[in-house]
Order: structure tokens, then C-alpha cells, then sequence
């Protein structure tokens, strides 16, 4: 039940999902050691773990570039649409009534929800750690073997999860902006269609 909670309060405000992905870059930053998870990895070769890095690098920049380009672009084109739709509003009622103040702050909302998403997606170009290429890491392998590798593995494959949630947070902002959108044009829709018929 209490996993249930935290879902909903994570899917209705995805800035937590944002928060608790900082608290994980806190602890990798401040953890320099071996990972105790390693022992795992270490069951592999040194051209496999290699290989399993080269993999991971890949995967950050295909994350990065579906992050930066996608996820932008709609959710800035979203937020182009919210802001229509509260002008198109106001173009319709003279007088601010309940139902225009009602409507213009479910538009203010998905706005945010939008532009939240535009953050997190231009933070995508804000350049995370990267383990495993460079002289420190070339000098970490001739003191430790493959445990350099593994080592620089499991931080790479962090900073991944970090690059996904980052995602997962962007595409919540897009839905919940875009799920009040369309309640505010079917609600708008409705009042017009009543309107009609009464008058």
C-alpha cells in the first residue's frame, strides 16, 4: 500500500522522481570505493566487462540524444498548444466567470507540466560523469585489473538509471500536461454544447 502511495505522488508530481535521482548522484559522487556488488561482475572477463562498458557509453548517448530532441520538441509544441488554448478561452467569455477562471488554471497547470518537461529535457545537455575512458582510467586498470573495469562499470550503469529517470520524469510532465489539456477542451466542449442547446 505504501509503494502504492508513493507511486501515485510520484506520477502526479514527476519533480520527486527528479529529486531522488540528485539523492543517487550524492551517493555515487561521495562513494569512491569498490561497490560491494561487484563480485557479480567480476565473474566475467576483462574484454567482456570491456565490451559491457562500450555498451553502457552507447546507451548514454542514445538516452541523451531521445531526451534532448524528442522529448524538447514535444513538450514545447505542448506548451505553444496550452497557451492557445487559454487565449481561445478568453477570446470566447468577456466576463471572467467561475468556469474561465476554472478552465485557465487547468491550462496554467499542463503548462507547467510542459514547460517541467522542457527543463528536465535541457538538462539532458548538461554533461554527466562518464567511467571508463580517459589516463585515470587507464592508470586504475594497471594498479587493479579488472576490478577497474567492473568498478567503472557499475558507476556507468548508475549514471544510465539516472539518464532514464530523467526520461521517465519527462515523459510523466508530457502525460500529465497533455491529460489536462484535453480534460479542459472536452470540459470547454461540453459547456459550448449545452450552451447551444439551452440558448
Amino acid at each position: 500500500m505504501k509503494n502504492f502511495f508513493f507511486q501515485i505522488i510520484e506520477e502526479i508530481f514527476p519533480i520527486v522522481y527528479i529529486l531522488y535521482k540528485n539523492k543517487i548522484l550524492k551517493n555515487l559522487k561521495k562513494d569512491q570505493e569498490i561497490p560491494e556488488n561487484i563480485n557479480s561482475y567480476l565473474e566475467l572477463n576483462e574484454k567482456q566487462l570491456t565490451n559491457r562498458l562500450l555498451e553502457e557509453h552507447d546507451r548514454a548517448s542514445k538516452i541523451d540524444d531521445k531526451t534532448s530532441k524528442f522529448t524538447l520538441a514535444l513538450s514545447l509544441s505542448l506548451t505553444i498548444l496550452s497557451a492557445i488554448n487559454t487565449i481561445f478561452i478568453k477570446l470566447f467569455y468577456i466576463k471572467i466567470s467561475l468556469f474561465t477562471k476554472f478552465i485557465s488554471i487547468l491550462c496554467l497547470l499542463s503548462s507547467i507540466y510542459m514547460l517541467l518537461a522542457s527543463i528536465i529535457a535541457v538538462s539532458a545537455y548538461k554533461t554527466l560523469p562518464k567511467y571508463g575512458y580517459g589516463t585515470d582510467y587507464l592508470l586504475e586498470i594497471r594498479k587493479m585489473g579488472k576490478k577497474a573495469i567492473a568498478k567503472n562499470l557499475v558507476s556507468q550503469e548508475k549514471m544510465n538509471i539516472i539518464r532514464h529517470m530523467k526520461n521517465e520524469a519527462s515523459y510523466q510532465c508530457i502525460r500529465n500536461g497533455l491529460l489536462l489539456l484535453l480534460i479542459t477542451f472536452f470540459i470547454t466542449l461540453i459547456y459550448f454544447i449545452i450552451n447551444l442547446i439551452l440558448n
